[in-house]
């Protein structure tokens, strides 16, 4: 018996990929998704969302890519970039382009420019359709590409802007954008991510267990707080912790992890297994067939 059968899991609810189905939505996850949304759909250009490195922020980004490409209405197209390594204008509008469909791209910079503005002119004006340019990491992009998106906002009629762009990165994404004023003053919508509260952390420990299949509380009181305290409530890491946690508690046979389970694991995360953790007793295991 593996250790997700022997605690009621049909997955792992503590992995580290960004799946959108796991996203915790707190109350300012859902204040943040709230104000993008509002103003992708008045279409006023710029949205921006910052977060310390672990606070879940791509997670955010593949949720609303998800979201906005499932509505029913099927207004929007929305495409997103992850970990934006460019450093010209063309490269990163090509990309752009091919991202939103294009076969057909130009050599030159201002072909690529009426290309896209081509697909806007179909899709927003003629279509009606709300085009959004997400880009993750987005701190990873040089300044001279953030002024070129902010050029790219230019696009536009007397009613609204013809590309929503939605900017998510941490604060070296902030201080480059303060330095920007045009940019800065283009931001119609700016929110950040900040690390939970003790409360918040342990409501997305329940959720993750929930989605994975389990209802039963999974961590004792106690574990939750040494949780908090280690991991300062950044989500990436108390996720990595449970996981390493978890195991430490099927190596000992436990019905639910406790404190000391979250401190081999604090270890574990490091080392690449608990510390101190003997073994799992298969056979025995196996046999019992038994579930907390």
């Amino acid at each position: 018996m593996d250790y997700l059968s022997y605690y009621g899991l049909n997955e792992s609810p503590f992995l580290i990929a960004p799946n959108p189905r796991f996203l915790y939505m707190s109350a300012q996850h859902r204040a943040a998704l709230a104000k993008v949304v509002s103003r992708l759909q008045t279409r006023q250009g710029l949205s921006v969302v910052y977060g310390a490195v672990g606070t879940g922020k791509t997670t955010v980004a593949r949720w609303l890519h998800d979201r906005l490409n499932e509505d029913p209405s099927g207004l929007y197209i929305a495409r997103t970039i992850y970990n934006p390594g460019f450093r010209r204008e063309n490269q990163l509008l090509r990309v752009i382009l091919r991202e939103f469909g294009a076969e057909d791209l130009a050599r030159t910079l201002d072909g690529n420019l009426a290309l896209l503005q081509g697909f806007l002119q179909r899709e927003v004006v003629e279509g009606d359709r709300t085009v959004v340019l997400i880009i993750d990491e987005a701190n990873l992009l040089p300044a001279a590409l953030l002024e070129f998106l902010r050029q790219l906002l230019n696009f536009e009629n007397n009613e609204f802007k013809l590309l929503q762009i939605v900017l998510v990165g941490t604060d070296e994404l902030r201080a480059k954008i303060q330095r920007k004023p045009a940019l800065a003053s283009r931001a119609r919508s700016v929110s950040t991510l900040e690390p939970f509260d003790a409360e918040d952390l342990g409501r997305m420990i329940a959720y993750r267990a929930s989605v994975a299949g389990r209802e039963r509380p999974l961590f004792t009181p106690a574990a939750l707080a040494a949780l908090y305290d280690i991991s300062e409530g950044i989500p990436r890491t108390a996720i990595n912790l449970c996981e390493y946690a978890l195991e430490a508690a099927f190596v000992d046979e436990a019905t639910i992890v406790d404190e000391g389970h979250i401190r081999q694991a604090t270890d574990g995360v490091e080392q690449g297994r608990p510390r101190g953790a003997r073994e799992p007793s298969v056979p025995l295991l196996a046999g019992t067939g038994r579930q907390p």
